[in-house]
C-alpha cells in the first residue's frame, strides 16, 4: 500500500509553514504542517493558470465546497491522512 501511494504522491512537501511549501508540477499534492487534521493541506494547480499553485487548509471547507475540485482534492488528502500515510515527509 505505501508503494502505491508513493506513486501517487510523487512529490510531496516537507513539514514546513504554508507560504515556503514548494511549487508543484501538474497534479494534486498532499502535506501535512502538523500531526493534527487540521495541519493537512491540498496543493493543486490552479484551472486556468497551471504554473500557479492553490494551497487549501482542508478543515476549513464547508457545505458546497466539497463538490468542487478543491473539496475532492482534500477528501482524497484527507482519506490518506487517515488512513495513516506520512505526508510531513
Amino acid at each position: 500500500m505505501r508503494a502505491v501511494i508513493a506513486l501517487l504522491l510523487v512529490f510531496q512537501a516537507n513539514a514546513m509553514e504554508q507560504k515556503s511549501l514548494p511549487k508543484i508540477p501538474q497534479h494534486l499534492c498532499c502535506a501535512s504542517l502538523g500531526p493534527k487534521p487540521e495541519d493537512v493541506r491540498a496543493m493543486l494547480p490552479e484551472a486556468f493558470n497551471h504554473s500557479a499553485v492553490r494551497v487549501v487548509e482542508c478543515t476549513k471547507l464547508s457545505g458546497t465546497d466539497f463538490v468542487h475540485r478543491v473539496g475532492t482534492a482534500c477528501s482524497y488528502c484527507m482519506c490518506l491522512w487517515e488512513d495513516g500515510a506520512d505526508l510531513e515527509t
